[in-house]
């Protein structure tokens, strides 16, 4: 046979075999002489030129070093047998033997992959040449890895698992910034506002209104909108700024208890006053230490303004929400705090483009749409 490069011509020796590579005349040819190439194919896996596998099993037989005028690679001896280095499966093999050990068969992998069986065979063999098996074989012909087949899967899934994520990110839509808040806030900023934030993040928001606001599961939202003393534990906070406070009561209330005046104390007088997350905060503090008579309790803003105007009490409200209710009526009494609204986001995910650019957001939007907030 005459070599030159990878191109090999038909041995001159075996004209009546036909086409053939003739590196091995006493074993059958793996490989057929293409003429249009001037190149050989292997009947493996279909491939032209370089060394193949009837050039291996001719260095394995003694019969030849080199063949087609290329050494033969990577040559080394197991158990005194000449053999050559398996290539290691690229991502392309792992995809394929990830869909083999999930199908169990490489009739169920094909089919997954929307290839023949034999191609799927074919990749395979490719795969385990050389000595290097992945797949065990039981009785019943199901197929599962071997040890070193275990670690390629887990290879293979650990890459797989990237590229979703990765793809997910830069193609898909992202999922909705989950935002939770109470009913006043919903009222007085985020029902109006968050639209505007949707438009120019190019992103969908989740409002969800809660009536006890602090009781939620961290996992339940992506960010919370709600009043507090600071941030609680564990989470990255922003203080978006502050409502101002004033004192309400009911004209029936007013009337009952012969109001007259400013007051300066609430001793003698039922009281609406604000409890969990809520009573720590500064303004609902100071009403707190003004006295009175406990009349109600509760987390919840639009709740104490409903049980104010039903002539519960008084009740500490903001002048946004009540100001323009002619159920209520402002008393004249001690000047109040501005009650503190922040934001606040887990800290494992406050890093989030999205959660931060809303944090941002709201500040700036808060202060921009609340007079008193510009003071904080």
């Amino acid at each position: 046979m005459k070599a030159t490069g990878s191109r090999c011509r038909p041995a001159a020796s075996a004209p009546s075999r036909g086409p053939r590579c003739g590196c091995v005349p006493s074993i059958p040819a793996r490989c057929v002489w293409r003429p249009e190439t001037h190149l050989h194919e292997s009947r493996v896996d279909g491939t032209f030129g370089g060394v193949k596998d009837c050039c291996l099993d001719a260095a394995r037989l003694g019969l030849r070093e080199e063949c087609h005028g290329f050494r033969v690679p990577n040559r080394i001896v197991v158990k005194g047998v000449l053999g050559m280095a398996a290539p290691f499966p690229d991502w392309n093999d792992l995809r394929d033997i990830l869909l083999i050990t999930d199908a169990g068969s490489l009739s169920g992998a094909a089919r997954l992959a929307g290839i023949s069986q034999s191609t799927m065979s074919r990749r395979l063999a490719a795969i385990e040449a050389h000595g290097q098996p992945i797949f065990l074989r039981d009785e019943m012909g199901r197929m599962s890895p071997n040890a070193r087949g275990v670690e390629l899967v887990t290879a293979a899934r650990e890459m797989a698992a990237i590229y979703d994520r990765v793809k997910a990110r830069l193609t898909d839509a992202p999922p909705p910034l989950r935002i939770a808040s109470c009913e006043m806030l919903s009222r007085l900023f985020l029902a109006p506002q968050v639209p505007a934030w949707a438009m120019r993040a190019d992103s969908s928001a989740d409002l969800s209104v809660h009536d006890d606001v602090y009781g939620l599961d961290p996992e339940s939202y992506d960010v919370m909108l709600a009043p507090m003393a600071t941030a609680p534990e564990r989470s990255t906070g922003q203080l978006l700024g502050r409502l101002a406070m004033a004192l309400y009561a009911a004209p029936s209330y007013v009337a009952a208890h012969r109001i007259r005046g400013r007051l300066d104390t609430l001793d003698g007088q039922g009281v609406i006053r604000a409890s969990r997350a809520l009573a720590d905060v500064e303004s609902y503090r100071w009403l707190a230490r003004l006295g009175g008579n406990v009349s109600l309790l509760s987390p919840n803003v639009p709740t104490m303004l409903e049980a104010c105007a039903a002539g519960l009490g008084i009740a500490l409200l903001p002048q946004e929400l009540a100001g323009n209710d002619a159920r209520l009526l402002p008393l004249d009494g001690p000047q109040a705090p501005a009650c503190d609204i922040w934001a606040v986001a887990d800290s494992k995910t406050a890093s989030d483009p999205r959660i931060a650019g809303f944090l941002k957001w709201a500040r700036g939007q808060f202060r921009a749409t609340h007079a008193e907030a510009r003071t904080a």
